[in-house]
């Protein structure tokens, strides 16, 4: 199997994943308590850093988060191998949990928007790297419409309550899904086993 149909196999398994989760509960609701990113449990139970982005709070924002899944995967696959791709979403959830818990707010939050931001953000960096960071005016306006985009939803509300039941809080998963995603790009670029092997011959 090609490594495009592998990374496109692995998508669909995440988007399997997310469906079963959300739908189980709307049947279970004590499972959104246990698996919900809650800054309180973040490091005790650590698994919440993953599991809240396959949970969502609505039919509507399950479908609309993977159509878009579907999308940049399709849009960027050719750069990816499994293992790069796994590692660019474990990295970019992680990472934007840690950014919103350095925040401190949302208290709580599930979904995966934050990580497509990610995905997006280090999709483009990986495109416009192969066209050596030149003045490309698609992947400048794409950054500037991202970076307008978070700033939009900055300015547009508090930084109080939070994710569980308002949404004025989603610029700060969006933003930490974008410096993961600049993280998950420099780490493609050179993975960490060929960062250590070069630091050991220096």
């Amino acid at each position: 199997m090609s490594n495009y149909h592998q990374v496109l196999l692995s998508a669909l398994l995440l988007i399997v994943i997310s469906i079963w989760a959300s739908l189980f509960a709307e049947q279970q609701p004590q499972l959104l308590a246990a698996y919900d990113f809650t800054r309180s449990l973040a490091f005790s139970e650590p698994w919440r850093l993953i599991s809240a982005h396959v949970f969502h709070l609505s039919r509507s924002h399950l479908w609309l988060n993977l159509v878009a899944l579907v999308m940049l995967t399709l849009l960027f696959v050719r750069h990816y191998d499994v293992r790069s791709w796994l590692n660019g979403i474990l990295l970019i959830m992680v990472g934007c949990s840690l950014f919103t818990w350095l925040v401190g707010q949302p208290q709580q939050f599930v979904g995966l928007s934050g990580v497509l931001h990610g995905l997006l953000m280090q999709g483009v960096l990986l495109e416009w790297s192969e066209r050596k960071f030149r003045r490309e005016p698609l992947m400048i306006a794409i950054m500037l419409l991202l970076l307008t985009k978070v700033s939009i939803e900055f300015w547009s509300g508090p930084l109080t309550g939070d994710l569980m039941s308002h949404g004025e809080l989603t610029w700060v998963m969006h933003v930490g899904g974008l410096v993961s995603g600049i993280l998950a790009y420099l780490l493609h670029r050179k993975p960490i086993k060929a960062a250590l092997l070069e630091q050991q011959t220096d």
